[in-house]
């Protein structure tokens, strides 16, 4: 285990070579899962349909766009067609 005596000082531009990293260091210090509390199955349905009905929601958005996009590029291919004068349709 790394400790505070072992870490370089800040500004010195040595590395302490003791095998350990500051990273893990950190990660021990994290709490461990089996502390955490658990959380109720209800609200993890509620979180698991709430995520889903989001995704859905921006799925159907890209669809649209995405249909938008066809009809748009489509109307402007059909009004780039030779012989095709937009102005002289009155």
């Amino acid at each position: 285990l790394v400790t505070e005596g072992d870490l370089p000082e800040e500004g010195s531009g040595s590395v302490a070579d003791t095998g350990d990293s500051v990273c893990s260091e950190i990660f021990e210090s994290q709490v461990h899962p089996a502390d955490l509390p658990l959380i109720p199955l209800e609200e993890l349905q509620e979180f698991v349909e709430e995520t889903r009905g989001r995704w859905d929601r921006a799925q159907l958005a890209l669809d649209s766009w995405s249909t938008f996009g066809r009809f748009y590029w489509s109307a402007h291919d059909a009004r780039q067609a030779p012989g095709l004068n937009v102005n002289d349709q009155k």
